[in-house]
């Protein structure tokens, strides 16, 4: 009996041996490859080329091997790699330190060649459109992957190198019904074609997205777990999610020391997040402002927003003219913080139309003298902001048309600061007492309503800057209305002090007449009844946001 199993199992491994088919050389001839008969798996033993005006055509349940040889598919002709959803196409094996692929498109008309129900796994990278010097025919077309599966470390790319204005039908890469798991997408320069992926499904994966024109599109796809490394680039790089739900994003910029921030040449990318789902989303900017040479932008536009944090460290002390801009817009935004505290950098906050809870923004923890030349402003414009913190000491504040709710008061405002048509009040979830609401160095506070606080505004003592107030209420604050510790005059036309009675406004004001170091509040036309905010904006008529000339 015992003889009878060692040789079914020695004539198993014979038969398998038997079965495998080794490959490699030219195809010169249209080629099928078929699990039928006895030819399966196809090992390759050297690169398998497909010349121009030849197919190689795969059928379902092929296995393909990639050795330790460091071979090659090149595809100049067309390949057509036709698994079916329950027998799929596998090709797999490599290193992770080949440099080949296991299959590259080079000087093709991509569109005539398919992929559909294969599955790569690697380590060895799966599948590259590459690029070939001078005045060689380029890939064209497009070539379309479909319901196939990228695994174990695998990885797609785009490495072509393009004049775009010699050549706009560049060609493309396009996934429709994917799943990539712990595989890395990148487009490897500038000039690169552009990747795009649909209806898939992406997690414990990276993203090295470094084309400008198109970049990486990524629509109607789920994303868990996914880093998105934004390296040294001198163009701007470009990410787009559309209709996709995201959670545990990471962005960063490659540089995680200093000695890589050193090296590094100044990172540009533009990062578009459109009608998605964003959860658990984490960037961390590093730059060499001296190196950088075009706009970084952080968009979210039609989203819902969960914990986001966005930081940009001053850990290594580079200043620059590096232009830095988030704008969120018409979203939803719950929990998160961004935090600034590198107050060296040039940038726009933008957040317009958006409902905002629980959100720290912070731009410079302390008061310094900088160069008012240097732009660095946060625009609030039509939206509700509740049971958050606004820290922009180094920068300028924009709010408009817009309800602040503070958990952890004061707004603290820089210089050059407006706020129009808005309200400012304390959350319900803290105690008045010693709670402020402004602190401002400078500011012009109009048709606005300041609520609820220990002290409505302070102004900080030394700074030569103005402070305006037109038209506005101060409701509900307990100890004083204003305390002017500034040596320059607070300026105030129509305002309602939340009383009628003189006496009690005077009171409620700090200033020279209660400390000679300090300056005057001169008061104006003072209103005898509240103003009623909403009248006096609702014929107002405001400009649209600055997002292009803040350089």
């Amino acid at each position: 009996m015992m003889l009878r199993i060692l040789f079914f199992f020695v004539l198993t491994i014979i038969n398998n041996i038997e079965t495998a088919t080794n490959v490699g050389g030219i195809l010169f001839e249209n080629t099928v490859w078929t699990a039928d008969g006895s030819e399966n798996p196809y090992n390759l033993v050297g690169d398998v080329q497909i010349p121009f005006n030849s197919t190689l055509t795969i059928r379902p349940g092929v296995v393909i091997n990639f050795g330790s040889d460091d071979c090659e598919i090149l595809v100049k002709g067309f390949l057509r790699v036709e698994g079916t959803v329950g027998n799929p196409v596998i090709f797999q094996g490599g290193y992770t330190d080949d440099e080949q692929w296991m299959i590259k498109f080079q000087s093709t008309q991509l569109s005539l060649s398919s992929i559909s129900y294969a599955h790569f796994i690697g380590p060895k990278k799966a599948v590259q459109l590459a690029s070939i010097p001078n005045d060689i025919q380029k890939n064209n077309g497009t070539l379309i992957i479909q319901s196939s599966i990228f695994s174990d470390n695998t990885g797609i790319g785009t490495n072509g190198v393009y004049n775009r204005s010699l050549n706009p039908f560049f060609a493309a890469l396009k996934f429709e019904s994917c799943i990539f798991n712990q595989t890395v997408i990148s487009s490897i320069s500038a000039s690169s074609e552009p990747i795009t992926i649909n209806n898939s499904q992406i997690y414990d994966s990276k993203l090295y997205p470094r084309a400008v024109i198109e970049g990486v599109q990524i629509n109607n796809c789920n994303l868990t777990n996914i880093v998105i490394s934004f390296k040294e680039s001198t163009s701007t790089s470009v990410l787009q999610l559309f209709k996709t739900n995201a959670k545990g994003i990471s962005i960063i910029t490659e540089l995680e020391n200093e000695d890589d921030m050193m090296e590094a040449i100044g990172c540009s990318y533009q990062f578009i997040v459109r009608q998605s789902t964003i959860q658990d989303f984490k960037l961390t900017h590093y730059t060499r402002a001296d190196l950088s040479t075009s706009p970084t932008n952080i968009t979210f536009e039609e989203s819902a927003i969960t914990n986001i944090s966005v930081t940009s460290p001053g850990d290594y002390g580079y200043t620059g003219e590096h232009v830095y801009t988030v704008i969120i817009r018409d979203s939803v935004y719950s929990i998160g913080s961004l935090n600034f505290n590198y107050f060296q950098l040039p940038m726009l906050v933008l957040i317009e139309s958006c409902r905002v809870n629980n959100v720290s923004i912070i731009q410079g923890t302390q008061n310094v003298e900088y160069d008012v030349n240097v732009l660095k402003l946060l625009v609030i414009r039509n939206s509700t902001f509740i049971d958050g913190s606004i820290v922009y000491k180094n920068g300028s504040i924009e709010i408009s048309y817009s309800t602040i709710t503070l958990a952890t008061p004061p707004l603290s405002l820089g210089r050059s600061s407006i706020i129009t048509c808005s309200s400012i009040s304390r959350s319900d979830s803290i105690p008045q007492v010693n709670t402020v609401g402004i602190s401002a160095i400078g500011l012009t506070l109009d048709r606005s309503t300041i609520q609820n606080f220990a002290i409505g505004i302070y102004t900080y003592p030394t700074y030569n800057s103005t402070i305006n107030i037109i038209d506005t209420n101060f409701i509900g604050n307990s100890m004083y209305t204003i305390e002017n510790k500034s040596i320059y005059n607070v300026n105030t036309q129509g305002v309602y002090w939340g009383t009628n009675d003189s006496s009690v406004v005077i009171q409620q004001i700090k200033d020279y007449w209660k400390d000679i170091n300090y300056g005057f509040v001169q008061q104006s036309a003072s209103a005898s009844n509240m103003l009623i905010i909403g009248t006096l904006c609702s014929a107002s008529t405001e400009d649209d946001a600055t997002t292009g000339t803040f350089m």
